[in-house]
């Protein structure tokens, strides 16, 4: 009690928030994870079943559905995302999640189904891409280097991967459809700048306009990053609907000296070798 009243004394503009925040901790328990989880994209496929199982359900249909036969959903940061879905929308009900992660998951092919997992359990998401993939030299649009929000200048110029924040929330009652509000940081490059441009946007009355609305569909794999291709040509055919086939990715040469040859007679030769079981 002394350190409540102390507190409010000295910070009396925020009594009423404080308040408010008491009444929601004691009276209206809501589960909140936070955190920046691992992401290693060689940590390999989970060793226990448990592991395995927890993310399996991002992989389902990637093949057959979406035609993606390379994909990396074994990283880290993807079991993590997985629980605290389970978390709060199949055992709580409601709730709030905020990662700062690797950004791949945000508009990737692979992460499709993710995604998808995603809208369907929350309602609400915003979204600040952060840029600073180092891995493939990523510029602001003045030439300056794209830093990770981690470099801290004259001691670590952090990691080499781009990352982004996240907060999704799920209601209690479920939404009509949800709300992707998205932010691409492209514009700061250095590390100090989109530390305080975060912090900074704080203080924004209308938060929501800081953001653009992101409309996810099967059309554009569920992506979370706003769409600035026209409806006109989202008109035309696909490649896909012009073909008998579906596009395939080509030959794999792994053992050309066995597969390819300008002889029919050679190959068809190589063949009976192969199959014959004497």
């Amino acid at each position: 009690a002394e350190k409540e009243k102390a507190f409010q004394a000295m910070f009396p503009e925020l009594r009423e928030e404080q308040t408010e925040a008491r009444k929601v901790k004691q009276k209206v328990p809501i589960l909140v994870i936070l955190g920046n989880p691992p992401y290693n994209a060689f940590a390999g496929t989970a060793t226990t079943k448990e592991e395995r199982d927890s993310v399996a359900p991002y992989k389902e249909g990637l093949i057959k559905k979406w035609g993606i036969k390379k994909f990396n959903l074994d990283d880290l940061y993807v079991r993590f995302f997985r629980m605290a879905e389970r978390r709060i929308a199949e055992q709580t009900g409601r709730g709030v999640v905020s990662f700062i992660s690797n950004h791949s998951w945000i508009e990737e092919p692979s992460f499709v189904v993710l995604r998808q997992h995603l809208l369907q359990s929350f309602d609400v998401f915003w979204i600040e891409n952060l840029h600073g993939n180092r891995k493939i030299s990523e510029y602001a649009p003045d030439g300056r280097t794209s830093e990770t929000i981690f470099a801290i200048p004259g001691f670590s110029v952090g990691i080499r991967q781009g990352v982004a924040t996240s907060l999704w929330v799920k209601k209690t009652e479920k939404t009509a459809e949800p709300k992707i509000h998205f932010r691409d940081d492209l514009n700061t490059a250095r590390a100090v700048e989109r530390r305080k441009q975060l912090l900074d946007s704080l203080g924004i009355k209308d938060f929501n306009s800081y953001y653009q609305f992101a409309s996810p569909s099967e059309s554009n794999r569920y992506s979370f990053r706003p769409s600035k291709v026209s409806s006109e040509y989202l008109a035309w055919p696909s490649l896909e609907n012009l073909t008998d086939f579906k596009p395939t990715l080509g030959i794999l040469e792994n053992r050309k000296e066995a597969l390819i040859d300008i002889d029919k007679h050679i190959i068809e030769n190589r063949m009976k070798l192969y199959y014959d079981p004497n």
